[in-house]
This record gives structure tokens, C-alpha cells and sequence, in this order.
């Protein structure tokens, strides 16, 4: 069978970039550090002021630009 290509997740394609500062719900405010994955199955890094870095699903993580 054929496999399809998952494409990579680059900073231009998943709306969010290194160094954005971002807010979550529960965590508050933090800092994007990295990205890991791709496809649906992205994880982004976020170093939060108050709860340290915590890795969360870019797809279900709910966290918006500030």
C-alpha cells in the first residue's frame, strides 16, 4: 500500500511560532519553546511564568496569542 506523507508542522503552518507568548486556560500566560510531531499528533512547549514548561497537544491545548 501507499503511504501518505504526513506533512511536517513548521511555525508557518500551525499558526503559533518559537518565542510567541501564548495564554492557557489553566496555566496562564507562557512562552513557546518547541515543537514536536507532526501531523495530528503535534505537542507544543510552553514554558509557563507560573507552572514551568509543560508539553501539550497543539490540536486539544486551547491556548491563544497574547
Amino acid at each position: 500500500g501507499v503511504s501518505a506523507k504526513v506533512p511536517e508542522v513548521t511555525e508557518s503552518n500551525c499558526g503559533f511560532y518559537l518565542g510567541q507568548s501564548v495564554s492557557h486556560e489553566a496555566f496562564g500566560e507562557g512562552v513557546i519553546t518547541n515543537f514536536e510531531g507532526h501531523g495530528e499528533w503535534v505537542m507544543v512547549r510552553i514554558n509557563f511564568k507560573r507552572h514551568g514548561s509543560k508539553l501539550l497537544s497543539l490540536q486539544h491545548a486551547q491556548i491563544k496569542s497574547v
